[in-house]
């Protein structure tokens, strides 16, 4: 995750700097993950994460896109995030 507002960051026990992994949930049981991913925080509404295009690619199911437009919905994508674990 690129981005991530600071008082998340303490909810979620996250520091700047901080390796993470996010999976995404679609509902459809299938499982989209992409890790590697550092904490840096940044001044955007609580609860959204900043990502960019196609980094972000692995988490947007093909199915899930704007009727009309046809493009992926890759602006909201609901996500759970976890700490890399460290080894030593």
């Amino acid at each position: 995750m690129r981005l991530i507002n600071p008082d998340a960051m303490g909810r979620h026990g996250l520091a700047e700097g901080d390796i993470v992994t996010l999976f995404g949930d679609a509902g459809d049981d299938v499982r989209r993950n992409l890790g590697g991913l550092t904490v840096t925080p940044f001044d955007m509404p609580d609860s959204c994460l900043g990502g960019c295009y196609p980094e972000m690619n692995p988490l947007i199911p093909l199915w899930d896109h704007d009727e009309a437009a046809k493009t992926a919905a890759s602006k909201g994508v609901p996500v759970r995030i976890e700490r890399a674990v460290q080894t030593a």
